[in-house]
Formats: structure tokens, sequence, C-alpha cells
């Protein structure tokens, strides 16, 4: 648990810059008590390695759009994934086979549940015309109720 502080710039350093600060003995932080106003900010900043996310955003990206949607489709028609955003082209900048490369790409962004991530990543992989696709998956920290129970109804093949 740490305890920010922010202050006005010349106090804090550059503007906008986060500083940590502990509390005084009444429970406020310097600053504030410094000013004659009474402040508590408090930012959990612990970070769990495991996580209990029931919907996560699988991305991966391809060389074409058609190729994205190849991929989108497949996967909502099989109920591995919910819905799919396609977005494009990109410019991406990588190394591969020994030298820098740049080329455009397409984004397929898929929304599924827990229960079957990794399916769905390898069903990606699967359709995928790279040999070694960037496939990865993010947790969605919060979104509504009414999200959460429609992305896991359809990814189990109900409704």
């Amino acid at each position: 648990m740490a305890l920010v502080s922010r202050s006005e710039p010349h106090r804090a350093g550059a503007a906008g810059r986060e500083r940590v600060n502990t509390p005084g003995p009444d429970g406020y932080h310097a600053d504030a008590r410094d000013r004659g106003r009474r402040v508590w900010v408090l930012f959990d900043v612990r970070v769990s390695t495991m996580t209990t996310a029931r919907v996560w955003t699988v991305t991966s990206t391809t060389p074409t759009e058609d190729a994205a949607r190849v991929i989108a489709k497949a996967v909502v028609a099989e109920r591995l994934a919910a819905g799919a955003e396609i977005a494009g082209p990109a410019i991406s900048v990588f190394w591969h086979l020994g030298e820098l490369g740049e080329g455009s790409e397409w984004r397929v962004s898929l929304r599924t549940s827990a229960a079957v991530r990794d399916r769905l990543a390898a069903r990606v992989s699967e359709l995928h015309p790279w040999d070694s696709p960037e496939v990865t998956a993010t947790p969605v920290a919060w979104c509504l109720d009414t999200y959460v129970e429609w992305v896991e109804r359809t990814t189990a093949g109900e409704g």
C-alpha cells in the first residue's frame, strides 16, 4: 500500500510528478497539513499474479484485412469469442530473421470468457497465416455485469 501526494509542481519536482509520502501521526499527508487542509489520498498499488477476470480480450495481428476477417468470423461462429473488432492498417516495426522489418498489419481483438480463452488462442494460431503469430490475452479488469453475462452465455453456446 502506498500513499501518493499530488503537490504543486514546484513542491513535487516536475509538473504532474507524483511522490510517495508517508502520513503524519494524524493520518494526513505532511503537504496537506502544511497548507492547513486535510486530504487523504490512498492508492493500493499491490498487483496480484493471479487474476479472477471473467472476460478477456485476445488480440492478434495479421498481414491483411481479409486474414483478420477470416479469423474473426470463424471464432465468433464457433462461439469461442462473443465478438470481434478489426482495426488497421497499422504500421509495424519489428525484428525478424536477423533484420529490421516494417509493414502494415491489421489488429483483431476478440472478447471471450475465461472458460474458453485458451481454446480461442489455440484456434487463432491454427487459422493464422503466419507460422509464429502474435497471440496475446489481456484480462478485462472491469465491465458491466450484463456484458460479462453476455460474453459467458455466448461463449458457452447459449443464446
